[in-house]
């Protein structure tokens, strides 16, 4: 069997965990669409984390910041675009 149409790839030698990458990585252009993928969902992650952050740092209660954090995320999934947007 073979793995995304390569018929080289040897499973029984050890390989890094950072390997998949370098794969994926050796495509032409790749980069820039990880790229672009990484920095389209950065706003997503650093929010949570964000109020979590500024919630606990002014009440000192990490409960709350959670509970806000988590409604802020169903929020946002409520809210998001699903396919397609107009």
């Amino acid at each position: 069997m073979t793995r995304a149409g390569r018929a080289d790839l040897d499973v029984s030698e050890p390989r890094g965990f950072l390997a998949p990458y370098a794969e994926v990585f050796a495509i032409p252009r790749a980069w820039r669409f990880s790229v672009a993928g990484i920095i389209g969902r950065m706003p997503m992650s650093m929010y949570g984390l964000g109020t979590v952050l500024l919630i606990s740092a002014g009440t000192g209660r990490y409960g709350l910041a959670g509970t806000v954090s988590a409604a802020g995320a169903i929020g946002l999934a409520s809210t998001a675009c699903s396919s397609p947007c107009a």
